[in-house]
């Protein structure tokens, strides 16, 4: 993921468009970063089994206010490079290429995103890939979303 130079999301839904280079990040041509954060208000979740989801949803109980499931990883990396969500999972490993352009923007804005544990030097683009993908606007905030996550495998 590291290899990554340029990144661009379009999302239909509200005609936004999305882009990163190392040096910044932008939404519709105007600089965006991951403004700082207190708690999770908004997490977006991206899940495929309900019993996934409530597993998840009992370690956010009382650490979060409320759950978005939008059905797209790299638009949930752009809402938490631009603040609108305050941090984002998935609850399945997730495809490289699924991450790849929305990760960058949000690690160019200044959100912090973690593949699995993995280093990002060590995480691959390969088509292969696979990971268990959390992005928060703070370190604590990743480290709540790591243990939700976490709580679906066991």
């Amino acid at each position: 993921m590291d290899d990554v130079t340029f990144g661009y999301v379009y999302e239909f839904g509200a005609g936004e468009e999305f882009l990163a280079t190392r040096e910044g990040a932008q939404l519709d041509g105007q600089e965006i970063n991951a403004p700082e954060g207190d708690g999770l208000e908004l997490v977006a979740l991206e899940a495929s089994k309900p019993e996934r989801v409530v597993k998840a949803a009992e370690v956010l109980r009382d650490r979060a206010y409320r759950l978005r499931s939008p059905g797209s990883i790299a638009v949930d990396l752009c809402y938490v490079a631009c603040g609108r969500f305050d941090g984002m999972i998935t609850t399945r490993s997730c495809r490289s290429v699924d991450a790849a352009a929305g990760q960058l923007i949000a690690r160019v804005a200044g959100a912090t995103v973690d593949f699995g544990g993995a280093p990002l030097d060590e995480a691959p683009l390969d088509l292969s890939a696979r990971y268990d993908l959390a992005a928060a606007r703070t370190k604590n905030d990743l480290t709540v979303l790591r243990e939700a996550q976490e709580a679906v495998y066991a």
